[in-house]
């Protein structure tokens, strides 16, 4: 994956096409893996606010970083697929 910025925000793409994005607010740290890697997740994302394609993690609580992780492979392999 390669580090761009993209809709004004840090992201990650692969093979040209954006991956994941994430930016950092004053009460949370966004995570945007797409509708489908909020889907996938949903159950194990049940203790975060979430949207259609968006994840927000509380900034006052540690960073479930092996579930970034996880939803991060998840969207390398859907976009492998494509």
């Amino acid at each position: 994956a390669t580090e761009k910025i993209s809709y004004g925000i840090p992201t990650f793409a692969l093979n040209g096409k954006n991956l994941v994005h994430f930016s950092a607010y004053e009460k949370h740290i966004g995570f945007y893996p797409g509708a489908n890697g909020v889907a996938a997740f949903r159950d194990r994302l049940s203790a975060y606010e979430t949207s259609k394609g968006t994840v927000r993690f509380p900034i006052d609580k540690p960073l479930p970083f092996d579930l970034i992780k996880q939803i991060t492979i998840y969207c390398v392999g859907q976009q492998q697929q494509k």
